[in-house]
């Protein structure tokens, strides 16, 4: 440190260290600031930017969003996250997603991922149930929304759903497709277009017109608009429920179920 009483040609090291400072700050707040837009506009989704990813087989990065649900639930152990409020839960509805009838007091959104292991759980052990107990007795309604996070494959059974939903068949090509053939838990069935055309001929859909279907960018806009209300409701993995608007997390057995619907109709 300089002697303040001797003249010197270099400015004072403190001084200096001040105007850098002084200097730096607003850049550092200016570069703060661009890398927060950068952030939240990526939040959005780019259609065109997901329909190429799509395409190239890019998609996988979606899994790396992590599959997360609190501790103690069917699922990956929790990580981040986050329960959303009840009251602030509204999501966009398709009839051709819809199983039971419109009118029953319980509504219940699954959000899920045709390639996730947990997925196919409850759909084999609890959805049987569920259907059996409270859609065909009028209590409750079952709707389906995607939430495609495990990759290019996983987008592209989502579509073709939608592609069967056109055709009036979208929970008879969802029963197939959670039915497909799994190693270590994931879906080992290839949901390129040639496989998912041929599922849609084993279930009499027409074809033509389902494999033209595939390549309208329409049921990708769909498939993502319903990722991005998953991404907005804070859930970060498959499968997850709201029953009226109540969160429930990971392929719970169908005693988890009885108990909230059963407090909601109380």
């Amino acid at each position: 440190m300089l002697n303040p009483s001797v003249q010197s040609t270099t400015r004072p090291a403190g001084k200096l260290t001040r105007l850098a400072s002084d200097w730096l700050a607003p850049v550092a707040l200016v570069a703060a600031v661009a890398l927060v837009a950068a952030v939240v506009a990526r939040s959005a989704i780019d259609l065109n930017a997901v329909r190429e990813a799509a395409r190239q087989g890019t998609l996988d990065a979606y899994a790396q969003m992590g599959m997360s649900a609190p501790k103690g639930s069917d699922s990956q152990p929790a990580a981040a996250q986050s329960e959303p409020k009840a009251s602030e839960v509204e999501f966009s509805m398709r009839a051709a997603n819809r199983l039971g009838d419109p009118d029953a007091p319980v509504m219940i959104v699954e959000f899920a991922d045709f390639r996730c292991p947990y997925c196919a759980k409850f759909f084999r052990e609890t959805m049987p149930a569920l259907i059996r107990e409270y859609v065909e007795t009028g209590k409750a309604q079952i709707v389906f929304k995607h939430f495609a996070i495990l990759g290019s494959d996983s987008v592209r059974a989502a579509q073709a759903a939608e592609c069967a939903a056109d055709q009036g068949a979208f929970w008879a090509y969802h029963d197939e497709l959670l039915l497909a053939p799994r190693s270590a838990g994931y879906s080992t069935e290839s949901f390129d277009d040639a496989s998912l055309v041929a599922l849609a001929e084993k279930l009499g859909l027409d074809t033509t017109r389902f494999a033209t279907c595939l390549t309208n960018d329409e049921t990708l806009a769909r498939v993502e608009a319903d990722r991005q209300e998953a991404m907005d409701a804070g859930l970060r993995g498959t499968p997850s429920f709201f029953i009226n608007g109540q969160p429930l997390f990971g392929a719970q057995p169908v005693e988890a179920f009885r108990e909230m619907i059963d407090s909601l109709s109380k």
